[in-house]
């Protein structure tokens, strides 16, 4: 179980880039969630404590200023620590532009994790659109504002394993595959992976078949 606090949006303004829920919560020893896939993007940042995600066959152990991705309609799983469980904020996202933003940040589907030292920011921002609740004008143009901000903290500090031996082309490749492991049993095309990486098909096609 987990003592939480949850705001959630169900009509959306804006379309290109909005805040779907967002929420706050100290779970017990472990406490877990899914498998499951979710519609929307969701980041979860670590305020203190441990646990484990888990996409498919990768495991990864996080803790205290850490952050992980979940991507829409990826099966994921996470659970807190049996003797240290771990407390965390998140936030969910949707809209046109979403993947252009996370990609931004440095993360993708080969990328899911990170780090990020301004944990106590992220907490502030997430507990002031947990108390603007009604769906008035005023209050969603401020929820995306806040949206904004959150983005914008993790953009200056957070942090990511670089992989200097890699190749934009090679990177790329990669992320295909990941993305390909994730949603083959939705019956992708190779427009559908092109889309996501946000590359003309036809120079997808050349350099997947040249690395």
């Amino acid at each position: 179980m987990e003592d939480s606090y949850v705001l959630q949006l169900l009509k959306p303004k804006f379309k290109d880039f909005h805040l779907c829920f967002c929420g706050f919560a100290e779970c017990k020893p472990l406490h877990s969630y899914g498998p499951a896939a979710r519609p929307n993007y969701i980041l979860h940042y670590v305020m203190k404590g441990k646990g484990i995600y888990q996409v498919g066959e990768t495991k990864y152990q996080l803790k205290e200023g850490q952050a992980f991705l979940i991507e829409p309609e990826s099966l994921t799983f996470y659970q807190a620590d049996k003797t240290d469980p771990w407390s965390y904020l998140w936030v969910g996202f949707g809209g046109t532009e979403a993947q252009r933003f996370v990609r931004d940040l440095g993360l993708n589907s080969r990328q899911l994790t990170c780090e990020c030292e301004y944990g106590e920011e992220l907490k502030e921002i997430v507990f002031e659109m947990l108390h603007h609740t009604s769906s008035t004008a005023e209050n969603l143009y401020y929820l995306q504002g806040k949206l904004y901000q959150f983005f914008s903290v993790l953009a200056r500090g957070i942090e990511i394993q670089q992989y200097s031996n890699d190749t934009k082309e090679s990177i790329h490749v990669q992320e295909a595959i990941a993305y390909i492991k994730n949603y083959y049993s939705q019956k992708i095309t190779v427009e559908d992976i092109a889309n996501y990486l946000a590359l003309n098909r036809s120079y997808f096609i050349t350099i997947f078949i040249s690395t």
